[in-house]
């Protein structure tokens, strides 16, 4: 958390698997002192670890082997930007179902999603001249 820059602060959140979520979080804080069992076994979103949100993704891996990024924490707002590479297309056909008495109706849509600013430990930016972006991993080693 203290590696994220100071302007993605503000709204940040966690980012992981359920897998993370249960071996880490959930055992932090069970171990933390003051806790309630009626807060523990609540188990409803919104999940939240120091008050930052905790979003869990299936698309984060569901084991945390050597040399995979197993959380994600920081601003997804900040680091990604979505495209509308073509505009939405509606087509009607009165053939398709003639005999039915009904039409067809076919939309399409082409859409893209950036992720522009991760930063590394390498490279810098002018939004990130320490090169770190506006999120940050953790990898597991």
């Amino acid at each position: 958390m203290a590696l994220l820059p100071q302007y993605a602060q503000q709204g940040a959140k966690f980012y992981c698997s359920q897998y993370f979520f249960a071996g880490c979080f959930e055992r932090l804080l069970a171990a933390g002192g003051g806790n309630k069992i009626s807060d523990l076994t609540l188990g409803l979103p919104p999940y939240r670890y120091l008050g930052k949100d905790i979003v869990i993704s299936q698309k984060m891996p569901s084991t945390s082997p050597t040399g995979t990024i197993a959380i994600y924490y920081g601003r997804l707002d900040l680091a990604a930007m979505f495209g509308d590479r073509r505009q939405t297309i509606c087509k009607r056909s009165d053939e398709r179902y003639f005999d039915t008495d009904q039409i067809g109706l076919l939309g399409t849509e082409r859409i893209d999603i950036n992720i522009h600013d991760v930063g590394s430990n390498a490279a810098t930016s002018v939004v990130a001249p320490t090169g770190v972006g506006p999120i940050v991993a953790l990898k597991m080693g």
